[in-house]
């Protein structure tokens, strides 16, 4: 892929969160917790932070890896018998933000640049989903490049290594391929992550985020909220 067609995505990256960074600065804290919650008609509002049901019949990438790396507030009530996403007004700005520069950044994709699959979601049959912001398959290589496109202040390589090389896995099993090399690349406003593996090794990365999700389960039964009341 062509280094120029990286940096010029980059540059639309870093345009785009800017420009939804001034829009959502001017939200105040309690503006940003009726944001979240007029947008989910089951999210609770208590104590300064929204909690969002989390649909545990599908275990997003997102949600796993926010989890095991401490971005993820998640707290199970038994008296709903449902699982929760705590969202502080931080948390809601940081996701407002993330996915209008997002949408803005594919529909400049879309619009310039030709052989890249979009938002394409990708789902398991071990009961494990991801949306993959970009991907590029040069068939005549033999080739795969899996992009996701990061808005925060530092790019986490230990995170991207493990979800680059888990949409990687879903892509590969999903489209029935075997490239010889895939190139991960976490672009950040700022840098560029990039990493090459092989399909085995993504294989092996995405056991260890079963690995995680089944770590997790553990962890939230052990973690339990007496009621909401208590929230």
């Amino acid at each position: 892929m062509d280094f120029e067609i990286l940096k010029n995505i980059q540059n639309k990256l870093a345009e785009e969160t800017a420009k939804a960074q001034s829009k959502y600065d001017g939200f105040e804290k309690e503006d940003l917790l009726n944001l979240e919650a007029s947008e989910n008609e089951t999210a609770l509002i208590r104590n300064g932070r929204v909690y969002k049901e989390v649909d545990l019949s599908k275990y997003s990438i997102t949600l796993i890896l926010g989890y095991l790396f401490g971005y993820t507030n998640l707290v199970f009530i038994p008296e709903h018998n449902k699982l929760y996403e705590m969202l502080f007004p931080g948390n809601i700005k940081k996701m407002h933000i993330g996915t209008e520069a997002h949408e803005g950044t594919e529909r400049f994709v879309a619009e310039n640049f030709d052989g890249f699959s979009i938002e394409e979601i990708l789902e398991s049959e071990e009961g494990v989903n991801g949306k993959l912001d970009l991907a590029s398959y040069d068939k005549d290589n033999n080739i795969l490049y899996i992009i996701d496109l990061k808005t925060g202040k530092e790019l986490n390589k230990e995170y991207l290594d493990f979800q680059l090389k888990s949409y990687a896995y879903m892509f590969c099993q999903k489209h029935k391929i075997k490239p010889v090399k895939i190139i991960g690349i976490g672009l950040g406003i700022k840098d560029i992550y990039k990493t090459t593996f092989n399909l085995k090794q993504a294989e092996e990365k995405f056991y260890d985020l079963l690995d995680a999700k089944e770590q997790m389960i553990k962890e939230l039964e052990a973690k339990k909220v007496v009621a909401v009341s208590n929230l």
